[in-house]
This record gives C-alpha cells, structure tokens and sequence, in this order.
C-alpha cells in the first residue's frame, strides 16, 4: 500500500485545505472590515465638509452638465465634436452633426445661415454661452424664439423673423463680439444672453485664476490637438469620462462614498493633466497664449475685477456701436442663474451644490455692474435674474442649464425686452 495516498495522507491534504480556506476568510474578512471603516470615515468626512448627510447620487447631480449630456454621443467627449477656428477660438464641427445636434457649415447649431439679407425677412443673432444655445434651438424645430416671433410680430414691413444660433459651450466675450463682426452685414437685430462664462473668467470673484479676461476655453485647446492628430493625448478627457460613466452605470459607484472619493479624485486628476496640457502638445501653447491675455502685474484683486468689468463692458459697448452704425437693434441679456432669484424645487436643490452663496454675490455684482450701461449710457442691458422669481417648479436642470419649461420662460422675457426696445408690436 502507497502511503502517500493513505487515510493520513488525505488528512493532512484536508487539514491545509481547511488552514487556506480560514486564512483567505480572515483574509476577506480583514478587507471587508478595512473597506467598512474606510467607507465610514468618507461619511464623516462628507458629513463635515458638507455640513450635512447627502447622498452619492445628490452629489452626483450637482456635477452634471445636462447640455453636454444632451449634445455629446455616449462614448465620445465635447473635444470630439469640436474644431479650432481661426477668429472664433473654436467652434463644433459640421462633419459631426446628428440627430441631438445639427451643425451649419458655418461650425453653429441649428439653421443655416443665409447669405445675404432678404427684404420682408428680419435676421435675429442670438449670441453666448451654452444656454443661448439652448435657446437658440441645437435643431431648426427647437428655435422657440424664432416660433414666437413668427407666430405673433410678423408685420407688413416683416414677413419672416430668422433666429441664428450663435451660442456655444463655454463662450465667453470677446467671441461674441467676433461673431457679431464678422456676420453683422447679414443682421437686423443682436442678442447677447451670457454672463457665467463672463464672471467665470474673472479674477478675484469666485478666485484667482492668474489669467486675463479674455483667455480662451480648454474647449480650444482640445479642438487643436483633434485637429493636429493629437487625439492620443486626449486621454484624461476620455479617462474622466468613462468613469463619470461608471459612476452613473455601476450600483457600487452609484452608492458607495468610498467610491465616489477614490473617482473623484482620479477624475480631477485627469483634467488637471489635461488643463496643464501635460498629456499632449498644448503645454507650450497654453502657456504663452496665458501670457497673451495675462492682466498687468502687481495689480490688487479689486483692480483686477474692475479690469475685468471694463473689459466685459468694452465688448458690449463695441457691439452697441456697430449696431448703430449699421441699423442692427442691440440687446444685452445677463442670464439667470439659480442661486438668485428661485425659490428652488426640491429635485433643483440636489443639482445645484457647486453654487455659493459667494459665487451667487459674485454674478449679482457682475449683473448690477452691467446693467449701469443702460442706465448711464443707454445701451440695453438687463440682468434677467428675476425672470423666475414666481415659478418654484423644476426649471434648471443643473446649476446653469434650463428644461423646456425654463427656456420658455426665459423666451418670454426676452420677447417683452424686444418689444420695449425694438418696438415690436404682438399681434
């Protein structure tokens, strides 16, 4: 008889079994038990830094950006629909329209653009950031203003109103008034609906960014590298997004505060490499266009907001003044934000938690401050802060964007605006 394959034998083979399989529980126990107090200590770490209990989803919310979930294909980022162009910093390339999108030849959402000026026929500008784009319809059979217009001001010397959509994700002035130059020999009338992009910009509101006024979006550089073949480099972009994916796909992501800190930081670690341009061929650029745009030295923190405030006034005024030369009415809207003005619905209280009470002070300076050119200068400037203040229904879908029932609103204001000053009669 072979005694290693006797009853002893198999003992002792069952008795190492049984010490590896009550190692590996300790084992798993011991990570469990780790991952259990780690998740416990993100939940006190939360609760004090966020002064109260809010869950993963809630914080997943206040970061959503519902405009770039609507206009960006699952898989693809922003950077992706994008191109650099030679005056506008960057606009979306038409090669890549589809279904949530349609873009012009001309780079812009929705209509295209005529060519030259129609008698009977009155060609609107609408002109900022992504929520002029909203609301400039991202589809021709989403221009609301453009519907209104049409179903209630056409009279005998205008038969047709034409809403051109000049909006884009993170515009900011002065690529408003480039458009405006560039195109205001087809136009009758310029709307401007900005503001955030503006206050974001600028140094010593919401902090000190070490960059001028006029410093263009990351979008730019993004559309660079696209276009040079860089698309290797645009890997934080596509790292950020494919966890930004997790999070929303995946139960444990969706729940765990674990979780959501350890992605959280990985997240902001990639854009960090890709704002420095430390992932491609963009440092060097980054770099000197900074120093393009960078405000004069030594200057204090409130000299660089009036800078700023000045300069954001330049572009209006710049408008304003080749409006009236060539006979194109001007209108200039500082769009509503929800931290002022709301009484917010329980669902837009989850989504807007990057918006303080200091950034909130910040936008209402911005706001009061441009509208004394209307009252010193006369130039049409409204802050539309206010448009929502009887409404306490969901409107913003996020801690800038609007829902339908939001940009109607907002149509709606703009309508009385044009009616006061450019004599617009409903009919």
């Amino acid at each position: 008889m072979n005694r290693r394959n006797g009853p002893g034998s198999r003992l002792r083979t069952d008795e190492i079994v049984k010490r590896l399989l009550v190692r590996l529980e300790l084992v798993i126990c011991s990570i469990l038990a780790t991952l259990i107090l780690l998740e416990l200590a993100c939940l006190i770490y939360y609760r004090k830094t966020d002064g109260f209990f809010v869950s993963v989803p809630d914080k997943m919310l206040a970061q959503r950006n519902s405009f770039m979930e609507d206009v960006v294909p699952k898989g693809l980022t922003h950077a992706d629909l994008i191109m650099p162009h030679p005056y506008l910093s960057f606009v979306h390339d038409p090669e890549l329209t589809g279904d949530r999108m349609r873009v012009n030849e001309r780079g812009m959402a929705g209509r295209d653009w005529p060519e030259r000026k129609e008698e009977g026929t009155f060609v609107i500008l609408l002109t900022g950031g992504s929520v002029a784009a909203q609301l400039a319809g991202l589809v021709p059979e989403k221009n609301i203003l453009e519907e209104a217009l049409n179903q209630h001001y056409k009279s005998e010397g205008i038969k047709r109103f034409i809403v051109l959509n000049g909006g884009g994700p993170a515009w900011h002035q002065p690529q408003q008034f480039i458009l405006f130059a560039l195109y205001a020999h087809l136009l009758d009338g310029v709307i401007t609906l900005d503001g955030v992009n503006e206050m974001t910009n600028m140094n010593g509101i919401s902090k000190s960014l070490g960059y001028g006024f006029e410093q263009p979006p990351d979008h730019y550089f993004a559309a660079i590298e696209k276009e040079g073949g860089g698309l290797k480099s645009m890997w934080p972009l596509r790292l950020d997004g494919a966890l930004l994916r997790f999070q929303r796909e995946v139960w444990l992501f969706r729940h765990s505060r674990l979780s959501y800190l350890v992605t959280n930081g990985v997240r902001r670690w990639a854009r960090g490499i890709y704002a420095r341009g430390e992932a491609g061929g963009t440092k060097s650029l980054r770099k000197k266009t900074t120093l393009f745009f960078a405000p004069p030295g030594g200057m204090e923190p409130d000299e660089g907001v009036l800078l700023d405030f000045d300069m954001y006034k330049k572009y209006i005024r710049m408008m304003h003044a080749i409006g009236t030369r060539l006979n194109v009415k001007t209108l200039f809207a500082l769009q509503p934000v929800p931290a002022i003005g709301k009484d917010l619905s329980e669902e837009e209280m989850k989504t807007v938690g990057t918006i303080t009470r200091e950034r909130a002070l910040g936008y209402l300076i911005v706001a009061n401050s441009m509208e004394l050119l209307r009252i010193e200068e006369k130039i049409p400037v409204y802050g539309l802060a206010g448009v929502f203040r009887d409404h306490r229904e969901t409107l913003y879908t996020d801690a800038v964007h609007l829902n339908d029932s939001g940009l109607s609103i907002l149509r709606d204001s703009i309508l009385n605006l044009l009616e006061i000053n450019w004599g617009l009669v409903r009919n």
